[in-house]
């Protein structure tokens, strides 16, 4: 084993998709991707495709912003924990709450989607998606 990953090191440069193929297909990787919990994805099952694409993005913006957060249910909800910070996705039919504490940064930049009372923004899976403005909350959301 020692001798094939020497190998495959000192070629690196010559055959580096060989590479990477290997090491895919070894434990090296494990637990290096962002895998979705299984109690997520069984509740995320139960919406309708766009529901699932737009939390699909969401959450995937989520890991750009801070790839060592750390995914789990609170109470029933998708939940994104950076230390003491945390991101919340709440799904429902036609569109998803989410609540974070950087949107109260940004209410002048949100006025053409909707707020909860609670202050969580309310994104429809028919509306236009700020997605630089959804960074900029994610990324302050988690690094305060």
């Amino acid at each position: 084993m020692y001798f094939i990953m020497r190998i495959f090191f000192e070629f690196r440069y010559i055959c580096p998709k060989i590479l990477l193929i290997w090491l895919k297909s070894t434990n090296l990787t494990k637990g290096m991707e962002n895998k979705m919990i299984d109690k997520i994805e069984d509740k995320l099952k139960k919406f309708e495709l766009d529901t699932q694409k737009l939390f699909l993005k969401l959450r995937e913006l989520i890991f750009k912003c801070e790839p060592q957060v750390e995914e789990q249910m609170w109470a029933g909800l998708p939940s994104y924990y950076f230390g003491d910070c945390f991101i919340r996705l709440i799904p429902f039919a036609k569109y998803i709450n989410i609540e974070a504490s950087g949107i109260k940064n940004h209410l002048e930049e949100l006025n053409d989607h909707k707020l909860t009372p609670k202050k969580m923004l309310k994104l429809s899976t028919s509306e236009n998606i700020p997605w630089e403005l959804m960074i900029r909350i994610f990324d302050e959301t988690l690094h305060k």
